[in-house]
C-alpha cells in the first residue's frame, strides 16, 4: 500500500467521504441515493491503515456536529404547530444515516479506541 500523505487525505479521501456522509445525512427516506459502500469502506480502511485515523475521527465528528447544529437551527424556526412533525422527520433521517455511517467507520474503533 502506497503511503498516504495528509495532503492526499485532505484532497482525495476526505472529500469523497464527506460527500457520502452528506448524502446519507440529508437524504429523504423515500429517495434512493446511490452510494458505493465498498468505496467508502476502502477509503476509511486506507485512512486508518495509513495512520490518519485521528484526522478522520476529528473530521467525522466535526461533520456530524455541524450537521446537528444546522438541524437544531432549522427546528428553531419551525412553527410550533409543526414542530413534532419536523422533529420526527429530522430524527428519522439522522438515525437512518447513522445506521449506514457507523458500520462504515467501525475500523476507527480498533485503531483509535474512540468510536
Amino acid at each position: 500500500m502506497n503511503a498516504m500523505t495528509e495532503e492526499d487525505y485532505r484532497t482525495t479521501y476526505w472529500p469523497n467521504l464527506e460527500k457520502a456522509i452528506d448524502h446519507l445525512l440529508i437524504q429523504n427516506p423515500m429517495d434512493h441515493i446511490s452510494i458505493s459502500y465498498e468505496q467508502i469502506y476502502s477509503y476509511v480502511y486506507k485512512c486508518v491503515c495509513q495512520q490518519h485515523s485521528e484526522l478522520l475521527y476529528k473530521d467525522l465528528m466535526l461533520k456530524i456536529t455541524t450537521h446537528l447544529q444546522q438541524v437544531s437551527s432549522d427546528l428553531q424556526i419551525v412553527p410550533q404547530g409543526n414542530f413534532i412533525e419536523y422533529f420526527n422527520i429530522a430524527l428519522t433521517q439522522y438515525t437512518d444515516a447513522l445506521q449506514c455511517i457507523v458500520p462504515v467507520f467501525i475500523y476507527m474503533e480498533n485503531a483509535t479506541g474512540t468510536i
